[in-house]
């Protein structure tokens, strides 16, 4: 009995290892130009969480939008939308994406207005965030990326569950 209950943990130990990485939301990121990250931040709870980080390098154009975009659909996410950065998003407001709008303008806007940036790269990474408070709103949209103009500094937000990291103002 002893030998079958160590084959089957064995088996079951095989099975769950390579999926690891769909158990922490986004943390295939942590790979992805390793020795250029100045920020990382996680927070994950049992109900929610965010994850962020920044990637910086000295040279101009280091980082090309084609290679981010290839290495997130290659790791499941797939893009939903570019959007243009500004500090007012109002005009995206939509019945279809109020939420996501909310996030952005909660939390992206406020975390980025610094960075030098021009387009909001959005996509549907498999994980949703939920209002809180509201459990029939919600969004599939969860994944933010954001590239400096000069191609230097790379900006990556992902957020799930039940709420999202609301930046103060």
């Amino acid at each position: 009995m002893t030998q079958i209950k160590s084959i089957l943990s064995i088996v079951i130990l095989a099975m769950l290892l390579p999926s690891c990485a769909k158990l922490t939301p986004a943390s295939f990121w942590k790979s992805f130009q390793k020795k250029l990250i100045v920020k990382y931040e996680s927070d994950q709870g049992p109900w929610g969480g965010h994850r962020e980080i920044h990637w910086k390098a000295t040279g101009t154009k280091t980082f090309e939008i084609q290679n981010v975009l290839d290495f997130a659909k290659k790791n499941g996410w797939v893009l939903a939308e570019n959007l243009p950065f500004k500090l007012d998003p109002s005009h995206y407001e939509n019945e279809n994406d109020a939420y996501l709008h909310e996030i952005l303008r909660n939390t992206i806007y406020r975390k980025w207005a610094s960075e030098d940036v021009s387009t909001i790269y959005v996509f549907r990474t498999g994980w949703v965030c939920v209002k809180p408070g509201d459990d029939s709103i919600y969004t599939g949209k969860t994944g933010f990326i954001a590239l400096s103009r000069d191609k230097k500094t790379l900006l990556l937000y992902h957020t799930w569950g039940d709420g999202y990291e609301k930046v103060l103002p």
